[in-house]
């Protein structure tokens, strides 16, 4: 089947917060094509529990959300990038608010809640602990109303286009008739979501496999800061490979951490207590899975008012109460879970990559606002932020000159005999990162890992579906490895077992770059080939 042949002024590559955002700011410079391989409601961003952190209290200012992010980042974020954030954020969600949607409030006044590792209340809500959807679907009712986006749902990307060394399209296949599409743009974003899915054990949606980050790797872009993953401290555990998300607005609220002897045990561990960083909260719980001998930890809402939890936490009351727990009398069983990866591809504050006409934003994109952990709620907040950002740099690009080449076309097919064999491999990848690359980490056993991951076979066949699909996988595994390996010191979401302490060595970024990877400092790179 021949490719069908697009033209727009922008593509963008997923339909996250961070994608639609993308499209309605670029739909006011051009004609934009929005790509997603699922429906367009099927994100992290639409699954997000947790609001939006923004210092537009009375009590609060920019300063001490910088303080907060950097405090969190570990020393390891970008601080213009963290002011970008904050000082741009509060001038959008402003922008919203005055567009008419509705936060949650009491008599016209905005309400703010607490997460972990803020210094004061500064997260606001949509419906409660719903922020996630209903912002989504307010973005995505405007993508779809506006006459300038087009949508290509059920498409995944298989390749970006290059010339001349500078990004002009993209190729990628429709999953349902298997129809070849080529879009020439001289403008792609990719907003395709984070990898935390290729983990045994995720809050996130299927879809969050990191293809935007492999896409733009075997492009050439930088990618950065990979072994960054943050493990969200309470998912309900059920002894299977299930997860729900339990908002850390949660233990804002009063939640109470027991382990299984039914001790309180986050005083021990920081002065914070349940409400410190979430690193440092998913560490104590593992630490004290580790002394019981259990896989859990219980979460006690025993003490919260009934009526207002479930006002405030209508869907998390809702799931339990089909889990058949009642958490006015039960404890909740819960287990850190592959929540938020802080890498991705390196940008700089305005979305723009290494390579001319590639951009990114939202979680695939390595913005420097998160450092080696995301403070909660900043993620909605930089979805807005440099998806706006990325937009006001790639206009300038409209009426840039493409030069079609047809050779460049290779189409891709499905081969059902390969789903087997892909899925296979995706199971030993999520067994390999889960034993090693999770909350704790050891030298040895990352190496011994990364040894196995490069041995395991992928299909051969470049233009296949799932033999893509495979090296994409094995690719994000790799460098995921090879970087907390190098990493010899424990910082952020990065702990090591075999180097408990932060090392200012490291006070840098490990960056891939094709077959290559080096630490970055400021003013200073060292080279290391990846082997």
């Amino acid at each position: 089947m021949p490719f069908e042949i697009f033209d727009f002024d922008f593509v963008v590559v997923g339909s996250g917060l961070a994608g639609l955002n993308a499209a309605v700011k670029a739909s006011e410079y051009g004609r934009v094509a929005v790509v997603t391989k699922g429906k367009l409601n099927e994100s992290s961003s639409f699954n997000a529990q947790g609001g939006i952190a923004v210092a537009i209290g009375e009590k609060d200012n920019p300063k001490n959300h910088i303080k907060d992010t950097l405090m969190a980042g570990r020393g390891l974020c970008d601080p213009e990038a963290v002011k970008m954030l904050v000082v741009q954020g509060r001038e959008d969600v402003n922008a919203l608010i005055r567009e008419g949607l509705t936060f949650d409030n009491r008599d016209g006044k905005l309400l703010f809640s607490l997460e972990g590792g803020h210094s004061t209340n500064r997260v606001i809500h949509l419906n409660g602990a719903n922020t996630g959807k209903y912002i989504t679907l307010y973005f995505a009712e405007r993508v779809n109303n506006n006459p300038r986006i087009k949508i290509f749902e059920n498409t995944f990307a298989t390749g970006l286009l290059k010339q001349n060394g500078k990004v002009i399209g993209l190729k990628a296949l429709n999953l349902l008739d298997e129809q070849n599409i080529a879009f020439y743009s001289p403008a792609v974003i990719l907003a395709s979501g984070g990898y935390s899915r290729i983990y045994e054990r995720s809050t996130n949606p299927d879809t969050s496999t990191g293809d935007g980050v492999w896409l733009a790797a075997e492009a050439g872009t930088e990618i950065r800061d990979i072994e960054f993953i943050q493990f969200h401290p309470t998912a309900f555990y059920d002894g299977t490979k299930f997860t729900f998300l339990i908002s850390e607005a949660v233990r804002g609220e009063g939640g109470l951490l027991l382990n299984s002897n039914l001790e309180r045990f986050m005083p021990r561990y920081d002065e914070m207590n349940e409400l410190a960083p979430r690193d440092i909260v998913a560490k104590a719980i593992l630490s004290e899975m580790k002394k019981t001998r259990k896989d859990f930890v219980y979460l006690d809402l025993r003490h919260l008012n009934a009526k207002l939890f479930k006002e405030k936490f209508s869907n998390i009351a809702n799931f339990l109460n089909t889990a058949s727990i009642d958490f006015t009398k039960d404890l909740i069983p819960v287990a850190p879970a592959a929540h938020y990866t802080m890498g991705g591809i390196k940008t700089d504050l305005d979305g723009a990559t290494n390579i001319p006409g590639l951009f990114a934003c939202g979680e695939c994109a390595s913005t420097g606002v998160h450092g080696a952990n995301r403070l909660a709620s900043n993620s909605l907040l930089e979805c807005l932020v440099f998806s706006e950002r990325a937009v006001e740099k790639a206009k300038n690009l409209i009426g840039s000159k493409i030069e079609k080449c047809e050779k460049d076309l290779s189409p891709v097919f499905i081969s059902s005999t390969m789903h087997d064999a892909y899925e296979t491999l995706k199971i030993k990848v999520a067994e390999l990162l889960t034993k090693s690359a999770n909350i704790l980490r050891k030298g040895e056993n990352l190496k011994e890992a990364l040894k196995e991951v490069k041995e395991l076979k992928v299909g051969t066949t470049l233009d296949e579906y799932y033999s893509i699909k495979a090296r994409s996988l094995k690719k994000l595994a790799s460098m995921i490895l090879k970087a907390a390996e190098l990493r010899e010191e424990s910082c952020g979401a990065h702990q090591r077992d075999d180097f408990k302490q932060t090392r200012a060595e490291f006070e840098g970024h490990f960056t891939f770059k094709e077959n290559e990877i080096y630490f970055e400092r400021e003013n200073e790179q060292e080279s290391r080939l990846l082997n």
